[in-house]
């Protein structure tokens, strides 16, 4: 029936000509052609287009399943059925919307041509071709193939209802050319690659079917076959096939490679070879060769070859064996046994109605490692030995058991359970399994026996829809070792001992625990920051929650107080969506360990005070860290570069190489939220080129903020404002000066941590003749005086804006205005700077002599080589001499300056060392150095610093120091030495008005409290 529709054209008994359409001009379909019922044999000559034909309409699925099909279909046959029927049937522009999805499903077109007694149909599409030819009924084809797979397996298959006898006799070729639309829409998961063939015979009279069919590929969801070939011949009542391929995969770790199954069926009797072999070390292969008879009532395999190779261990059958399976049910498997030198497996009886027969299945120390590829699809890992057996029946259509199963050695994903041993018996009146058993790691009690870890005790009620399951269980210990599965990236549990008691209940579907234990002798690892705590406490689990309440923490491997302290929860449904909450205050712990192998990101040590929260799903960590570093803190910050950098007591910042660089993971299911407050107990380093050795080496402090986001975006926030350091500047392996950083100086980013804005001012300090610069030829400017070469860094840090200025502290005014003139030539001045940097001299400039002057060749090479022993043996001293006196923190440096025209050799020994928890920081140089005349001998230098923090943050200082004074302040100051003290107070602010408001509530929380 179909309704609202309207005919123009004429219509007769025998003769319907013209147009059907809808009212609607949105017609689902509409109809133009002749349909022809005057002749012998009918004729339909149209042409219809489908426009919204529902599937669900036609019953032909359901309402969720089914979709809309549109197509323009074109007929012109002839014929009274389907046997005769011949012409033509066009499917063409044909889609399929299904929700969101729309398949072109492109053309079909069908040739019929049956109209004669040899027939032939033809079908041609996008998808596949196919063509059959010969003399057969349509309408029969399903009962012929029947009638002969009835022929040869009697037992299988069912005896046609038809009394028919078939004399179908056809060939027939396909061949693929693109099955994905198809597949997608029919049959998903299925894969069927292009130019797969078949080709075959069909003779329903003389039960004769011969087939060959050959593929690249095919597969089914993970299940996959290459270079498959299957090929059926039947001849003089002899079935005979064979299945072979490259490879056949069940799963991504268990499948066979070049293997071939072959079968032969005479009658009711077939025999079969199956072979395997990977052709590779180590060997995995093998052979399991039998016999099928396939009688009226029952079917029966004879096992005559099995022999299986798994990584070079191969197991094999003891002897030929014997199962029955009948169409009641029953199956008889005399004794079966496989082994692998001590490794057996057995199997024999009966499983039927009778409650005396029962199937016993054994297992005598088998290795549970060979089980692992099968396991794999479940993420597990077996280790041990497996022991006992068990015992089936069959009871009301159900199956019974009893056994006992012990495991030896047990690992799960490579964590220890040790021995295990469990016994399981099923009440077959009060449908109920009890279970009993325990564990053992194999530690001795006072008797000498080992100790059970866990036990558990209890029952399984089949029949009940609630509470089906009571089991006590008490762990004296348990290791916890075995969450490790659920806790992968996140946690890892090196051994974590629980003692206590508690009852398991609920359903398999909804497990559920109550239980009190005591935590002890844990090690337990923050993946992500690779640390190690020792943690003690109590932790009581109930049916959706564990919960940990002041859980007591501490560095692995210290011996000190507890460190930390925490509490949270994980919450869970049934051990599946857990999700976790917790709070972790600290003081003075490790919370960061890592190196650029655990996360190229940023990595080091961090000691510190604070506190860190970690909450989320599993699958969406957050973490959140306020950490105030304290003394010895490491912190390794690249920005990404393809040179290696080693275990380094500072914090690095590694230019980038834009030609080399490592693609980083994106970090998924995890954003951590880092905020330091660091101090200048930590020190950093900042490495601008590692291939040279460009470095800066800075203490400091400033508020510094690190986010990375579940997408890998890493951030960078904060200023870091340094207080005292150093920076090696390299040129070219020619120049290898050390710069002092001038406190003030800072680092700034605001977001990408490889464009932080830098604003850095670093001195080399040196005693040396000016004489040159002044072109003074009296000797009144020949003795060394100190001289401050700035190199002032500012701009990004990976271009960063450098440039040098010189400074002359101790000379007259007039010299340093006659000075500053000369150096006002840029060019000048940083040929001035290249000098004094290579060889600590002066030369002379170009507007006093045209020919240069200044120093020598060979005094050029005394003084580098010279500050580049000096450099080494500083090196040398501050590697070893503290290790060697126990003065951990001590700092040692050796400056040899080599004499000329103008002075003597110089010697400075230079040291640097804190007291009193850091209270206390004396540092200065000592040695001989030459202040006078040419011919004055040398002096005795001391030039010392002490620094006491009066208040714990530092802003409260006293300091002391005595300087050496240069020939001019000997003269004006009457000594060789200048000594002085003073008291320093420091605050920062950003504004006046801030400080001013600063004090302001000081002075009224002052009054307000008296």
């Amino acid at each position: 029936r179909y309704t609202g529709i309207r005919v123009n054209g004429s219509f007769n008994e025998k003769v319907f000509n013209g147009m059907v359409v809808s009212h609607d001009p949105n017609a689902d379909f509409d109809f133009n052609g002749t349909i022809d019922f005057q002749h012998r044999v009918p004729e339909m000559d149209f042409m219809s287009t489908i426009n919204k034909l529902s599937l669900y309409e036609l019953n032909l699925g359901s309402r969720a399943d089914s979709g809309i099909f549109s197509s323009q279909l074109l007929i012109d046959i002839r014929g009274n059925n389907i046997d005769d029927l011949s012409g033509m049937i066009n499917l063409d522009n044909s889609v399929y919307r299904k929700g969101s999805k729309v398949y072109e499903l492109s053309s079909f077109n069908i040739l019929l041509d049956q109209e004669s007694a040899d027939k032939k149909i033809n079908l041609r599409s996008a998808y596949v071709n196919a063509v059959a030819k010969g003399r057969f009924e349509l309408s029969n084809l399903p009962g012929a193939v029947k009638s002969v797979l009835y022929h040869y397996y009697p037992t299988l298959f069912g005896k046609p209802l038809e009394k028919n006898t078939y004399r179908d006799h056809l060939t027939f070729k396909m061949r693929v050319k693109n099955f994905n639309s198809i597949v997608e829409l029919f049959v998903p998961g299925l894969r069927v690659s292009a130019n797969s063939r078949a080709e075959g015979e069909f003779d329903a009279a003389n039960n004769k079917l011969n087939l060959q069919f050959n593929s690249p590929e095919i597969g089914y969801n993970d299940m996959a076959v290459k270079d498959l070939l299957v090929i059926l011949n039947e001849n003089d009542n002899t079935v005979l096939g064979e299945i072979s391929g490259r490879k056949i995969r069940f799963t991504d770790s268990l499948g066979f490679e070049n293997f071939n199954f072959q079968a032969k069926s005479v009658d009711r009797d077939s025999e079969y070879n199956f072979e395997w072999d990977n052709l590779k070390t180590p060997s995995n292969k093998g052979r399991l060769s039998g016999t099928l008879t396939f009688g009226s009532t029952e079917l029966l395999l004879v096992n005559k070859q099995a022999d299986i190779t798994v990584n070079d261990s191969t197991w094999r059958l003891r002897e030929p064996n014997r199962i029955l399976y009948g169409k009641d049910g029953v199956i008889k498997v005399e004794p079966l046994g496989i082994s692998n030198n001590s490794q057996v497996l057995t199997a024999g009886g009966t499983l039927s109605d009778s409650p005396a027969d029962s199937l016993v299945i054994g297992a005598a120390n088998v290795d549970l490692r060979q089980f692992n590829p099968l396991l794999q699809i479940w993420m597990l890992t077996l280790k041990g030995t497996l022991d006992g057996q068990v015992t089936l029946r069959r009871l009301n259509e159900g199956m019974v058991f009893n056994g006992n199963l012990g495991f030896g050695n047990f690992h799960l994903n490579d964590n220890e359970i040790g021995t295990l041993n469990m016994n399981a018996r099923y009440n077959a009146g009060e449908r109920h399994i009890v279970m009993n058993g325990f564990t053992s790691l194999g530690l001795k009690d006072d008797k000498g026996v080992a100790a059970k870890n866990i036990m558990f005790d209890g029952t399984y009620y089949l029949d009940r829809k609630e509470e089906s399951l009571d089991f006590n269980i008490s762990a004296k210990p348990a290791n916890l070792k075995v969450l490790n599965p659920f806790l992968e990236d996140i946690l890892t549990i090196k051994n974590a001992f629980v003692n206590g008691e508690g009852r398991i209940h609920g359903t398999p579907s909804n497990v559920m625990i109550d239980g009190k234990f005591r935590l002890f002798n844990s090690e337990v690892k923050v993946d992500y920051t690779n640390v190690t705590y020792n943690i003690t406490g109590d932790v009581e689990v109930m049916p959706d929650q564990i919960r940990f309440s002041e859980l007591l923490m501490r560095e692995k491997g210290t011996r000190s107080a507890p460190q930390g302290t925490i509490n949270g929860n994980i919450f869970h449904r049934n051990f599946d969506r857990l999700q976790i909450d917790y709070d972790v205050t600290y003081r003075n712990m490790l919370v960061l360990n890592t190196t650029a192998k655990e996360n190229s990101d940023f990595y080091g040590k961090i000691y510190g005070t604070g506190r860190m929260g970690i909450y989320g799903f599993i699958n969406n960590l957050h973490m959140e860290i306020y950490d105030t570093t304290v003394r010895n803190s490491q912190f390794v910050l690249p920005l990404d570069g393809p040179s290696e950098i080693g275990e380094s007591d500072f914090i690095h910042f590694v230019k980038k190489d834009t030609v080399k660089t490592k693609k980083r993971k994106a970090l998924t299911g995890f954003d951590l939220d880092l905020r330091v407050h660091a101090t200048p107990a930590a020190q950093a380093q900042i490495i601008l080129d590692q291939q040279h050795g460009d470095v800066l080496t800075a203490h400091g402090e400033g508020d510094l903020q690190l986010r990375i986001n579940t997408l890998g975006k890493f951030e960078m926030f904060g200023d870091y404002f340094i207080t005292s350091g150093n920076y090696l500047f390299t040129l070219e392996n020619v120049i290898n000066k050390k710069f002092d950083i001038e406190p003030g100086s800072s680092i700034s980013w605001s977001g990408n941590p490889y464009n932080a804005e830098i604003d850095i001012v670093t001195v080399y300090r040196q005693r040396t003749s000016i004489a040159a610069l002044l072109n003074d030829t009296t000797g009144q400017y020949k003795a060394r005086v100190p001289v401050e070469c700035r190199l002032l860094i500012t701009g990004r840090l990976f271009t960063p804006q450098i440039r040098f200025d010189v400074d002359f502290p101790t000379t007259d005014a007039n010299a340093k205005a006659r000075i500053a003139s000369v150096l006002s030539d840029e060019a000048e001045l940083n040929r001035q700077v290249f000098s004094f940097l290579l060889f600590r001299s002066f030369v002379t400039p170009q507007i006093f002599n045209a020919h240069g002057g200044g120093v020598s060749p060979g005094g050029a090479a005394a003084s580098t080589g010279s500050e580049m022993l000096s450099n080494r043996v500083s090196e040398f001293l501050n590697a070893y001499v503290g290790n060697i006196t126990g003065i951990g923190d001590l700092q040692l440096g050796l400056n040899y300056r080599p004499g000329n025209q103008a002075n003597t050799d110089a010697v400075d020994l230079a040291l640097s060392k804190q007291f009193l928890n850091n209270k206390i920081t004396v540092d200065g140089n000592f040695g001989v150095n030459n202040n006078t005349q040419v011919r004055n001998s040398g002096a005795l230098i001391g030039d010392v610093n002490i620094d006491y923090k009066l208040s714990e943050d530092g802003r409260y200082r006293l300091k002391g120091f005595n300087r050496s004074n240069d020939n001019t302040q000997v003269t004006t100051a009457g000594g060789p030495y200048t000594q002085g003290i003073g008291l320093f107070y420091r605050e920062e602010f950003e504004t006046f008005q801030q400080l001013f408001d600063r004090y302001l509530k000081k002075v009224k929380r002052n009054k307000a409290t008296k």
